[in-house]
């Protein structure tokens, strides 16, 4: 975990297969959904690395409308059934993407690794929020909410 003068981070692996890469995440306790931004975003703000590419990864999941997540009123059917998410913050960001499955990775003790698969997290596509480059590139949702990082 590390920290810049305006948040903290957390470093996590996203992905798995040659489509894992792993990112630094603003560790948010007043968010539930964990997101980053993906490939074919419409409109997202300049990051390094590269945007998350979901067709690369084998253990990516779109989320269809039937999961127990999928409800109003941040959460929504989208098009060919796949469940969309539209979330706002109080300092008037937002993010809209695909709710989606993935594997998360953390560094462990002795140089070994936790794997944690069928994370549910956002697949953003479109961001109102600007991080600066080498900062976050999304948001390690923290609160108890079931979606939440720490409640799943």
């Amino acid at each position: 975990m590390g920290s810049s003068d305006l948040y903290y981070m957390i470093s996590a692996g996203i992905g798995s297969g040659a489509g894992g890469a792993f990112y630094y995440l603003h560790l948010d306790t007043g968010s539930s959904l964990s997101w980053i931004q993906c490939e074919l975003c419409a409109k997202c703000f300049h990051q390094q690395p590269k945007l998350f590419n979901p067709q690369n990864s084998p253990s990516y999941l779109a989320l269809t409308t039937s999961h127990p997540f999928c409800h109003a009123p941040f959460y929504n059917p989208g098009p060919n059934g796949l469940c969309e998410f539209n979330i706002g913050y109080a300092d008037d960001t937002s993010a809209k993407g695909t709710l989606s499955s993935e594997t998360f990775t953390f560094p462990g003790s002795q140089s070994g690794y936790y794997y944690m698969p069928n994370i549910v997290f956002g697949c953003t596509h479109e961001t109102d929020t600007d991080y600066p480059l080498g900062g976050p590139i999304g948001i390690f949702g923290m609160n108890l909410e079931p979606e939440s990082f720490i409640s799943q």
